[in-house]
């Protein structure tokens, strides 16, 4: 799409980003002697072929996108979908978390009953209190002759298990990683009696525990989204959700190439937001200096088309009005999904414009 930065008028709408399209449509437009785009080579050499003495400015919105989706898959390659932090980055915590779980609940039946019993004391009858609980005559007879509540007394209590007096020894040999026959032979030799379906459910539930309070991740570790590291490191820590925050400061500590990479994308802000044109080459070593791979390869796309992001550092020129146009353009497309072709689509909206 091609749009008159001075009149913010839609000029042409192209059907593809092929170099030769888009020449055919710069040619048809006099005059031009700054020119703003994203940093496709077909728009660069098209432009470059008609309007050799004009000014290009690369967009900068799409210079940081594109510098952030290099580290986005620098950081998909590199780390799981989920990422697991030792314990002993966390000082002040113990392996062990205090059950913080609620009480438990009574059954719905014992909270009609305690109503029932509540109105027959204020002096209703059975007939009274069956229209307002919307309960049978019989159940409100029933309740009232009712002096226990329904829940059973052992419901939700532990019960003793065979394993209790041996979980000293099952909890250390399971972080040593040990399976369940290598436990079950010691704990037989300090007095077991049982088999080994019970160690396993119990191993089983202590390590649902564990991971409930942890994360589930491996053995000592805390496991995080690798997402709320992008964030941390692409957008700034204010980006990262509380709860993953000390998390992914604690591991960018240890890392000390991500805290590299997080200073090169701030300082790659600054330098568009500050215009501090010269700083791009300093940036660009420092950027090499990595040595990673999706980061180098982008510092060469700057290379390639130097000029144009220098210009885009001093100018005040982008490319936000078109794509605010984009999206508008798309509201329309919707309106027409299914209905019409592309030269009516043109139409409609050079026409649009015209009248806006």
């Amino acid at each position: 799409m091609l749009v008159d930065l001075e009149t913010h008028r839609i000029l042409e709408i192209l059907f593809s980003r092929d170099t030769k399209d888009v020449e055919e449509a710069l040619k048809r437009i006099k005059g031009v002697e700054v020119v703003t785009r994203d940093g496709s080579k077909s728009y660069a050499q098209a432009i470059t072929r008609t309007f050799p003495m004009a000014r290009q400015v690369n967009d900068r919105f799409h210079l940081v996108h594109g510098l952030i989706e290099s580290v986005r898959a620098f950081l998909y390659k590199r780390f799981a979908a989920q990422i697991d932090l030792p314990e002993e980055a966390f000082s002040k915590r113990t392996a062990e978390k205090k059950d913080t779980s609620p009480p438990f609940a009574p059954s719905p039946k014992d909270e009609v009953l305690r109503q029932v019993k509540q109105a027959f004391s204020q002096g209703r009858n059975k007939q009274q209190i069956s229209r307002e609980l919307h309960l049978s005559w019989t159940t409100v007879d029933r309740y009232l002759k009712r002096s226990e509540p329904w829940t059973h007394a052992s419901r939700g209590v532990n019960r003793p298990s065979l394993v209790d007096p041996y979980w000293p020894t099952i909890i250390r040999m399971a972080k040593q990683g040990k399976k369940g026959t290598a436990i079950l032979e010691q704990i037989r030799l300090e007095g077991y009696a049982g088999g080994i379906s019970i160690l396993r459910d119990a191993v089983s539930k202590w390590k649902k525990e564990r991971r409930k309070a942890w994360g589930k991740g491996k053995a000592n570790c805390i496991r995080f989204p690798r997402a709320q590291l992008i964030r941390g490191i692409a957008y700034g820590m204010h980006k990262v959700t509380q709860a993953n925050k000390e998390h992914v400061q604690r591991f960018l500590q240890r890392n000390p190439q991500l805290q590299q990479l997080a200073q090169v994308l701030t300082q790659f802000r600054q330098l568009l937001e500050e215009k501090e044109e010269q700083g791009l080459t300093p940036w660009l070593e420092k950027a090499k200096a990595l040595q990673v791979a999706e980061v180098t390869s982008f510092v060469k796309g700057i290379e390639r088309d130097r000029v144009s992001v220098e210009n885009a550092i001093a100018s005040p020129f982008s490319n936000g009005m078109v794509e605010g146009f984009v999206n508008k353009i798309k509201m329309v497309k919707r309106m027409m999904f299914g209905r019409a072709s592309f030269d009516l689509l043109r139409r409609k909206v050079l026409l649009w414009d015209f009248n806006y």
